[in-house]
């Protein structure tokens, strides 16, 4: 199945969500440090994941916004057109 670039991070994030959901800590039944620690690694895990999603074109990741200052701006939403190439994030290629 293919699908676009934005509906891939939508799935990716939609799938970090609902995981979250069940490690919330608390809800395992193991002790606190191991909660904690469950939860940091799935924050991590879904950070690396939903940065993973890149365009297909250029291999920009699509939560790039842009550079202030020589900084790269992630912000953790999808854009409709790559900022380096302009290529449409919503087509399947």
């Amino acid at each position: 199945m293919k699908v676009s670039p934005r509906t891939k991070f939508w799935l990716v994030t939609m799938f970090f969500f609902v995981g979250l959901f069940f490690v919330k800590p608390g809800w395992i039944g193991l002790n606190d440090t191991y909660e904690d620690s469950v939860f940091f690694g799935w924050i991590i895990a879904g950070s690396i994941a939903i940065s993973m999603v890149r365009c297909p074109n250029c291999g920009t990741p699509l939560i790039f916004q842009g550079k202030i200052g020589g900084i790269p701006l992630i912000i953790a939403f999808a854009n409709k057109r790559c900022k380096k190439c302009d290529h449409d994030l919503t087509s399947i290629d």
